[in-house]
């Protein structure tokens, strides 16, 4: 204890880490840690063993980060390159979150009225979390602001590069859970307008993909594919199924894609048509047994729409269609 002690009167920075997945660093709770914060090491909190957050730490400095293993190595390596921060300032910049890195906790936590400075946007993103899938949310992401109730027997406060005083808004954690939340609809939205949005929103969220790309983006669970096909975009379509979109995901009304795209008709349905079948899609037995499919060919059959019969053929087959129109006859005529 007296080394740890005189090193850190002499300046040096001693972080208290855990190698555990779970929990994190209580130095408060604890007498093992209470002895290691009274002689000047700092707690940090539940920073782990996590090659992916060194990037967003190193973002800015070289490419050199991603030789660290350790991001409390990565993060304190990071500090003390900033010449003007002094010891106090690196110790204090370690237990607050700078990239997402840790999630702050509040020893005394209280609650704030939405309308307090920030409070809109942070509630807009405790809603975002909250409709995002379950197994994407994580017990510790906090459901309020919290703040800290002044202590006046604290010290007075550590003052710090105004660059990096901001805190960050969230865990990443959080993060991933309004990506979650947020993405699939933002997905859809690119789907069905710019291919060029479509694109630059593929390539910057290919690790989440291609389960991102099933999800339902609609009140009618309609997936991107469903909706670049409902918008004619026979581009994006390709775009989706190169990114690996399912052709097999149906509406909430039980539609294939290929439904839709053939039913759509004309080159531009030709053309999707082709593209899903060639990645493996086919008209289900719902879509069939309802009598819509048969319905459908049976209407282009009586106003001659040649061009219209063809992307149906290309979509089931001269079999299959003869079987949807005897099904489609035998439920209308009763």
């Amino acid at each position: 204890m007296s080394a740890f002690r005189d090193a850190a009167d002499r300046g040096v920075v001693i972080v208290n880490v855990t190698q555990c997945a779970q929990g994190r660093v209580a130095s408060e709770i604890y007498e093992t840690g209470r002895a290691l914060a009274a002689v000047g090491i700092v707690s940090g909190s539940d920073m782990t063993t996590e090659v992916r957050l060194l990037y967003r730490i190193f973002q800015d400095v070289h490419s050199n980060a991603l030789d660290f293993q350790q991001c409390a190595l990565a993060k304190l390596a990071y500090l003390l390159s900033k010449p003007d921060l002094t010891a106090q300032q690196v110790r204090k910049l370690i237990t607050q979150p700078l990239r997402g890195e840790l999630t702050p906790v509040s020893p005394v936590p209280t609650y704030s009225s939405p309308d307090a400075q920030g409070g809109r946007l942070r509630s807009l993103f405790t809603q975002v979390i909250a409709c995002s899938p379950v197994n994407q949310r994580q017990p510790a992401s906090p459901a309020h602001k919290t703040a800290f109730l002044p202590d006046d027997t604290a010290p007075p406060p550590i003052e710090v590069p105004e660059e990096l005083a901001v805190e960050w808004p969230s865990t990443l954690a959080d993060e991933e859970a309004i990506e979650s939340a947020i993405l699939p609809y933002l997905l859809g939205q690119a789907a069905s307008r710019s291919d060029d949005l479509l694109n630059s929103l593929l390539d910057a969220h290919q690790s989440r993909l291609p389960s991102l790309l099933n999800e339902p983006t609609s009140a009618s669970l309609e997936t991107p594919l469903h909706l670049a096909i409902l918008a004619n975009r026979p581009r994006n379509v390709d775009l989706l199924l190169s990114h690996g979109a399912s052709v097999h995901v149906r509406d909430a009304h039980g539609h294939s894609p290929l439904f839709l795209a053939a039913k759509i008709g004309g080159t531009v349905g030709l053309e999707m048509v082709k593209a899903l079948r060639s990645a493996g899609a086919h008209l289900g037995e719902l879509e069939i047994g309802s009598g819509e499919v048969g319905l459908a060919v049976m209407r282009m059959e009586k106003s001659r729409n040649e061009d219209s019969i063809e992307v149906w053929k290309e979509a089931g087959g001269e079999e299959t269609l003869e079987k949807a129109k005897k099904i489609a006859i035998s439920l209308f005529s009763s």
